[in-house]
């Protein structure tokens, strides 16, 4: 008996879950076209937003790939730096191309971009006065309010400057991309900048400064390598350490002539850079699609506050029932 009261109990549980969602639904087919006016809204916000807010933007892309060049050690030449504990060479190809993938970013090629003006009015053009021919603080009806919160916040409130190295790096950050898939030597470099134009040539002066910079500082390390090796010559007076030396110092110098060589040092471009023929972002069909479930989402919302409340203001406004007594009537 008890089994069969649980039954009659749990079937009305669902037939009153199945009648509210009925209900629900009920409601929201009632309320179908200020729905579809919010969804309407939302798609016309997104629409507003992608043809004036949003900033069109071209992508260039470049793959690079470390350059083939043969400079491996000779034989032999592995073994006697680690008799004579220099631990100087190997195939350091490799180790320059990861520096170059490192440097698109760095802030050394930041400090390169940063002294082309051309450059710097290209990639902060809100900051710049073509009138005066100057940097200039943008306009900005929000930074009292800003500055307000930021104080009350405990935030640190800094003046304007002119854009820097350290902004183009951040910028760098941002908008340079390095795809490399695993276990592959070659990269795709990539930028976006609504100046199709400007976007390969950017990404080219980018790859060209990250290996001006490796080279240079290659040329450096191996020329004070050469500088111990060869004073090393003139005090070692062991025939075979003179050997191993001899060696070594043969390695560095012909290393030194490969570094100063022209054309890449650190890693080889396969081909040219490719632009994009139509704007990349903003992408369209995630935007639209944010923006119709915002309004949907904002409908409902509307249409639950609406449900919850009217309930509230017809119980308040439904007049209250007083019983009158006659003066002859008796209790």
């Amino acid at each position: 008996m008890s089994g069969w009261k649980a039954y009659e109990m749990a079937g009305s549980e669902r037939g009153e879950a199945q009648h509210e969602a009925q209900a629900i639904f009920a409601e929201i087919w009632r309320f179908r076209l200020p729905l579809t006016l919010f969804l309407a809204a939302g798609l016309l916000a997104s629409l507003v937003y992608v043809h004036v807010f949003a900033e069109q933007r071209y992508r260039a892309e470049v793959s690079v790939m470390p350059p083939i060049t043969g400079n491996q050690p000779h034989a032999g030449v592995g073994r006697i730096a680690a008799l004579a504990g220099a631990g100087l060479l190997g195939n350091e190809e490799e180790r320059y191309f990861e520096l170059f993938l490192l440097g698109v970013r760095s802030r050394e090629v930041a400090a390169q971009l940063a002294r082309d003006t051309d450059v710097m009015r290209k990639l902060f053009p809100q900051h710049w006065n073509p009138s005066t021919r100057s940097w200039q603080q943008p306009h900005d009806a929000l930074r009292p309010l800003k500055i307000a919160v930021k104080t009350v916040l405990g935030m640190p409130v800094t003046d304007w400057e002119a854009p820097g190295a350290a902004d183009v790096q951040e910028l760098l950050a941002r908008r340079i991309t390095v795809v490399q898939p695993r276990d592959a030597t070659v990269a795709v470099l990539g930028f976006e900048h609504a100046d199709p134009v400007f976007a390969g040539i950017f990404l080219g002066r980018v790859a060209d400064y990250s290996d001006a910079i490796i080279r240079a500082q290659t040329n450096e390390r191996l020329d004070s390598r050469i500088r111990y090796l060869s004073q090393q010559l003139l005090e070692v007076s062991l025939a075979e350490h003179r050997n191993a030396l001899a060696t070594l110092l043969g390695e560095q110098e012909r290393r030194r002539m490969f570094a100063s060589s022209t054309g890449a040092f650190a890693a080889d471009r396969l081909g040219v850079v490719v632009v994009s023929s139509r704007p990349v972002t903003p992408r369209l069909l995630p935007i639209y699609l944010l923006g119709a479930g915002a309004g949907l989402a904002a409908g409902l919302a509307v249409l639950l506050v609406r449900a919850r409340l009217l309930p509230l203001v017809r119980q308040r406004r439904r007049p209250v029932r007083t019983l009158a007594l006659r003066p002859d009537s008796q209790l």
